[in-house]
């Protein structure tokens, strides 16, 4: 009878496993250049999905989040004329992970620009109602910490950090929730190689922690995102993990916007990846900066599908 009623409960959780919802951003409006518009697009007419769900994933694509406007359609003069359109297109992305969240769903944002991400996590935090009592491990080459008053392109993608800390352009910061959404004590930047003094005075008066991707080679990458997770999780109700592929080794990772020579190892970074995705406080994963007209022999796409197969699995144990 024991018996019986174990198998049945194992049956009625298979019944009500949630699916994980992977959301395309087409944007690359944050960017000086546009590659990473076609990330999304490329991803969602490849394999992936079936990849995945053979790997025991069971997921879906929800949507493909499109800007008013491509780049075929507008050619912009400067970098900061981009806002309207980013706030635009980081709305409906919020629209559509809040509905996901709301169908007890796992959001994957797929970029696109790292612009998204003041799409991304405000929405998150909006939807669980946990502002302030959030956590973030941004795994990046750069800071993305710039506000508009030290950025020096003054493009989007390099202020989504900074935005998240309540800092910077009213219309980005405020576009989905009003305010700083996360607490400084509860951010961690990890790989981090290339950025500006500005933003690291910023981040450095705000008591944000950055793990550079000297000290990671260092201590190596699981502790450095053991160091992260603990930073991201204690005291808060979850938190989220943002990756920009260009955190990796470009020729690990050659499909990217910026790329910056060195960086993290795909065959170093799985295991404890994959231990991110199995604790229960991750709320969504968002990975960003896919540009595929500079991707070579289609490795940065198979390194996405290693990272969605990895942390997923993990993710779907607690769904």
């Amino acid at each position: 009878m024991i018996k019986d009623q174990h198998a049945y409960k194992k049956r009625k959780k298979a019944a009500v496993q949630k699916k994980i919802a992977l959301i395309g951003i087409a944007s690359g409006w944050g960017g000086l250049t546009r590659a990473s518009e076609e990330g999304p697009i490329k991803l969602s007419q490849s394999t992936l999905k079936s990849q995945l769900l053979a790997a025991g994933i069971d997921c879906r694509w929800a949507s493909i989040v499109q800007p008013s406007k491509h780049s075929k359609d507008l050619e912009l003069c400067r970098p900061e004329d981009a806002e309207p359109l980013i706030v635009e297109v980081n709305k409906r992305l919020a629209t559509v992970v809040e509905q996901a969240l709301l169908a007890e769903e796992f959001p994957v944002i797929l970029g696109g620009d790292h612009s998204c991400a003041a799409g991304t996590w405000p929405s998150v935090i909006k939807s669980l109602k946990i502002q302030e009592n959030f956590g973030i491990i941004w795994v990046d080459a750069h800071m993305d910490a710039h506000t508009p008053q030290t950025n020096h392109s003054q493009a989007f993608h390099g202020m989504p950090v900074a935005s998240l800390l309540g800092k910077g352009n009213p219309n980005f910061v405020n576009s989905t929730l009003p305010g700083r959404k996360i607490l400084p004590q509860h951010m961690c930047l990890v790989g981090v190689r290339s950025y500006e003094e500005e933003e690291w005075a910023f981040l450095q008066e705000q008591g944000v922690r950055v793990i550079f991707q000297e000290e990671v080679d260092q201590i190596g990458v699981d502790a450095a995102l053991h160091e992260a997770l603990t930073i991201a999780s204690h005291g808060t109700q979850g938190f989220g993990l943002s990756i920009d592929l260009d955190a990796f080794d470009p020729q690990e990772a050659p499909g990217v916007s910026v790329p910056e020579p060195k960086g993290l190892k795909l065959s170093q970074t799985l295991a404890p990846l994959a231990a991110l995705g199995r604790h229960p406080g991750l709320r969504a994963l968002e990975i960003g900066e896919f540009a595929p007209a500079n991707d070579k022999g289609k490795k940065t796409q198979h390194l996405i599908r290693h990272l969605l197969t990895n942390i997923l699995a993990g993710v779907q144990e607690n769904l």
